[in-house]
């Protein structure tokens, strides 16, 4: 958690968990964008908010927002969704730490307001589906690096 200074009459968030860094790649110009997500916040109680901000995307104001859960941690888990959002009409455009453009690290949560089953049942979906893939990337690593060998061993033949 820290603090950071603001532009005079900007209303900024006081104090922050998280800060992350993108580069917007744009008319093959980059600069910086800067999201920051705030300290959740008892506003009364079973109530939180947690806000966050997008400084910096081309053509864009500051992007404020502030969201609302029972809870901090609810709170800070609806904004990290929140901010996925408001950068999704960006995305293809941002990058942080050397990822592919399109790649803002920002997870998306299985929503479960349809209820428990569905998002349990979604969870059972992108679990199967991930263990496939990777079994598959695996199989691929393997075959990589038995084909590797089988070369190595003809070169010294």
């Amino acid at each position: 958690m820290g603090t950071r200074s603001t532009r005079e009459g900007e209303a900024a968030i006081e104090e922050f968990v998280a800060i992350r860094k993108f580069k917007e790649h744009k008319n093959s110009r980059e600069r910086e964008v800067t999201l920051t997500i705030s300290k959740p916040q008892c506003v009364r109680p079973s109530e939180w908010s947690c806000a966050f901000e997008v400084m910096g995307l081309k053509g864009a104001d500051v992007v404020r927002q502030t969201v609302y859960g029972v809870d901090g941690l609810q709170a800070l888990v609806l904004a990290i969704e929140a901010c996925r959002i408001a950068l999704a009409k960006h995305e293809k455009h941002l990058s942080w730490i050397g990822a592919d453009r399109g790649d803002c690290g920002l997870p998306r949560q299985i929503p479960d307001i349809l209820g428990k089953a569905f998002g349990r049942r979604l969870g059972r979906i992108i679990d199967n589906e991930f263990k496939h893939r990777l079994a598959a990337l695996k199989r691929r690593h393997r075959k990589g690096a038995s084909a590797k060998g089988q070369r190595r061993r003809s070169r010294e033949d």
